[in-house]
């Protein structure tokens, strides 16, 4: 090692074939090339090699360091000013966590997603609930006009009563 007879390398080395010191790559102390033994902080030894950790549950990393989210009830940001998940009972809309979705808005795997045009109520994107004035509910869908043999009640197209009615 540096022009000199060693008995044992010293560390952040390591004895290769030719009986000689060299380093180690990415470890505090090595059994080889490939197989650290020690790591240097903040690193972890997994499976012989030095990973940086994961954070905790609502951190990220900012310049090598785990940081709290800066959102509040945020389980995952990928820095410290946006959220991808939510803790539990709160969804993921426009990067923040909130406690429901709003109005005209529907649930899917923890964000908030808006309902199709022209649509009030929705539980998935393409099935309407409500509809938006003057829009009719028909089939999960908003229509400006009923079809023929329906009329417009209370927001939904419903059939006619009258037996074999075109228009009601």
């Amino acid at each position: 090692h540096d022009g000199k007879c060693v008995e044992v390398c010293p560390d952040g080395t390591f004895k290769d074939e030719d009986k000689t010191c060299k380093p180690c790559v990415g470890c505090l102390t090595c059994e080889n090339r490939d197989d650290c033994k020690t790591c240097e902080d903040p690193y972890v030894l997994v499976n012989n090699k030095c990973i940086i950790p994961d954070c905790k549950t609502g951190e990220t990393r900012v310049n090598g360091k785990c940081v709290p989210c800066d959102v509040k009830k945020c389980k995952k940001c990928p820095n410290s000013k946006s959220c991808i998940e939510c803790e539990s009972g709160y969804f993921v809309k426009d990067e923040k966590c909130i406690p429901e979705c709003l109005e005209g808005e529907y649930e899917k795997d923890g964000s908030c997603y808006p309902c199709t045009l022209n649509c009030g109520t929705c539980y998935e994107d393409s099935i309407c609930d409500v509809c938006l004035p003057p829009y009719s509910l028909l089939e999960g869908k908003c229509v400006l006009n009923c079809p023929k043999g329906k009329i417009r009640v209370d927001g939904k197209c419903v059939k006619c009563e009258v037996l074999n009615c075109n228009k009601c």
